[in-house]
């Protein structure tokens, strides 16, 4: 195997190695996003809650639908900055990933271009080898005309 072919192969894992960490990263945030959906949910639901219980003048029930909703809040204020980093993250791991992609590719680029240069010099040395057999033929029937000639 060719130093450029191991190089290749390194590039594709870590390429692969950038990818996993994307889709982790990305994963990581999709959580967050949902559990700070959740939250805003019941948030909103404990508000339902409390507006019925206060309309019926019940306070134990209006109380527990504060406290949840002022729980919520609480948690959504943790929420926004930690799904704001992990934003970050996913944005600096797809960065990370595009650059190894864009490594693999360039050694791709040159392995193709060793291998057509290959092909090419093959064929110029095919070429050369049927190009000397018909001159050797040609000069072969010459010398094979000239003798009859004599």
């Amino acid at each position: 195997m060719s130093s450029l072919a191991r190089l290749l192969r390194l590039r594709s894992l870590l390429e692969d190695v950038s990818r996993a960490t994307l889709q982790s990263e990305a994963s990581r945030a999709r959580q967050i996003e949902t559990a700070l959906q959740s939250h805003e949910t019941g948030i909103a639901a404990a508000r339902v809650a409390g507006f019925d219980a206060l309309l019926a003048a019940e306070t134990p029930p209006w109380l527990m639908a504060e406290a949840t909703g002022e729980i919520g809040r609480w948690q959504v204020k943790q929420l926004k900055p930690l799904l704001e980093r992990q934003r970050q993250r996913v944005d600096a791991a797809e960065q990370a990933y595009l650059e190894k992609r864009r490594e693999r590719r360039q050694v791709e680029t040159v392995l193709q271009a060793q291998r057509q240069a290959r092909e090419l010099e093959q064929a110029r040395r095919e070429q050369q080898q049927m190009d000397e057999w018909h001159a050797s033929r040609a000069v072969a029937l010459k010398q094979k005309a000239a003798r009859h000639l004599r």
